[in-house]
């Protein structure tokens, strides 16, 4: 086929040229330019064909590049191609030669597909590990970008006659996705809920106008109104991140500094739309391809720095949240003097281990009185760590010592019941304490040490044997001072 562009004419807002068939033949290919809103192909005063900077692409120029396709024209057809937006006369080439024109397009689609590919392949490894919801969201956040973009190119089939609906439903849960991520990110759920509810609100306001007025009009709404309602609410979801951050919440910072790219970027799109040509600016051919996904490339590259670090710092405060519950639980468990457990301990420990077989055995310091009131309640202190050390130092690892009261001790001998490996731990622990020096200044105080021990065997309760114990050394407490 031989054609011929004649000289163009304005209609309107439109601008006409005239194409002359000399000759028939192979198809050709009308390239468009790329600040080209609406295009037609008129034949003989019928529209055969058009393009809308709204609708899905067609292949091969889907990566933003529009193209009407010139085939069975002959000679006698009075044919026009229509262009709305770009002042640039349409380019015809032939089928062979559009591969050159869809190259430069098509690699830079390739690069950000697979950006976003491989951000989304990592986010749902990463929930698979972690069980983090937040990188579910951002998953389906970025599945459904990549959906719309191909749709939208014309590499993904759509319904005929359907397309635009498609694309406003694709947008929709893309919209919804984003809301899921920033609500999940920032955790306002839980630690915001005010701001919650007016994110959710607002977001949905802005994601059901469009779907809404598609329904009632029975026309898809503009991409450029939906452009301009997703910037405002990313608009909103930075202000709600700089109030997260400003309460401490640290991740949001990197939410903010992510959200300002797509921000600006769907902003100037957006601002191109309705300002049109009268700015070189912002009708650069760039711009006009490139910018929003150029915005959804930042966003996405700093929030899964962002998320990875929520990550980290989420584990961080679970560990210290752990850490603090697990001191509260030992102090609620030991006692803060000697660091042994203390009744409350002991009696968990216990209801934990519940040994079938052991011995316990109950120490009371004997002259313990003396040492106060000679020494001083410091003096006392420092007997009270001496003797818990000992008695400590004196059994196997895996038994229970506790101070059990003022100047009492427990010990829980787990599995041991032999009567010599019994009387040889409470030899140790009596021959270390009577040979304590006296303490305190001035303080000539000695003390020593009573014992009972009693066997726990399966059928037998802790608090009979505590109670057996506790009993003889009593006696030998007596028998101590009646000697004296």
């Amino acid at each position: 086929m031989v054609v011929s562009l004649g000289t163009p004419e304005r209609a309107g807002a439109w601008t006409l040229y005239p194409l002359r068939v000399e000759a028939s033949g192979s198809p050709l290919i009308a390239v468009l330019g790329d600040g080209v809103r609406q295009s037609q192909l008129i034949v003989d005063g019928q529209v055969v064909q058009s393009t809308d900077r709204g609708g899905p692409g067609f292949l091969p120029f889907g990566h933003g590049v529009q193209s009407l396709r010139l085939a069975g024209l002959r000679a006698g057809n009075r044919v026009t191609i229509a262009l709305q937006g770009s002042a640039a006369p349409p380019r015809i080439v032939g089928n062979l030669d559009v591969v050159g024109v869809a190259f430069d397009s098509g690699m830079g689609a390739g690069i950000y597909f697979g950006i976003l590919l491989v951000i989304l392949l990592f986010q749902i490894v990463a929930f698979a590990a972690l069980k983090d919801p937040t990188f579910l969201w951002y998953a389906f956040w970025i599945a459904s970008v990549l959906t719309f973009e191909l749709a939208f190119d014309g590499l993904l089939p759509l319904v005929p006659g359907s397309a635009g609906y498609s694309l406003a439903t694709i947008n929709l849960l893309s919209q919804l996705a984003y809301v899921g991520f920033v609500t999940s990110y920032l955790n306002l759920r839980r630690s915001a809920p005010r701001l919650f509810v007016i994110f959710i609100g607002a977001s949905m306001f802005t994601a059901a106008v469009p779907a809404l007025a598609g329904i009632v009009l029975r026309h898809p709404a503009p991409q450029s109104y939906i452009t301009v309602l997703f910037a405002c609410s990313m608009g909103l979801a930075i202000v709600i991140a700089m109030l997260r951050r400003q309460a401490g919440f640290t991740p949001a910072a990197f939410l903010v500094f992510g959200l300002l790219g797509s921000f600006t970027m769907m902003a100037l799109s957006a601002l191109r739309d309705f300002v049109g040509p009268s700015s070189s600016l912002l009708n650069s051919a760039f711009l006009d391809r490139w910018s929003v996904q150029l915005g959804f490339v930042f966003d996405f590259l700093v929030f899964s720095i962002g998320v990875a670090y929520r990550a980290r710092f989420a584990y961080g405060e679970s560990v210290k949240i752990q850490a603090e519950l697990d001191e509260a639980t030992s102090a609620a468990g030991h006692d803060p003097l000697t660091g042994l457990l203390n009744r409350r301990g002991l009696e968990r420990w216990i209801a934990a281990s519940t040994p079938c077989a052991g011995t316990v055995l109950f120490f009371d310091l004997d002259d313990f009185k003396m040492v106060n009131d000679r020494g001083g309640h410091a003096a006392g202190d420092e007997v009270l760590n001496l003797v818990g050390h000992i008695i400590r130092q004196s059994v196997r690892e895996h038994d229970a010592v506790s101070r059990f009261g003022g100047d009492e001790f427990v010990v829980v001998l787990d599995g041991a019941t032999e009567p010599a490996l019994i009387e040889h731990i409470v030899a140790r622990i009596t021959a270390a304490v009577a040979r304590l020096l006296p303490l305190g200044p001035q303080s000539d105080a000695r003390i020593g040490i009573s014992f009972g021990t009693a066997p726990l065997a399966p059928g037998t309760s802790f608090a009979d044997a505590l109670g057996r114990a506790d009993v003889e050394a009593y006696r030998m407490k007596t028998e101590h001072h009646a000697r004296r």
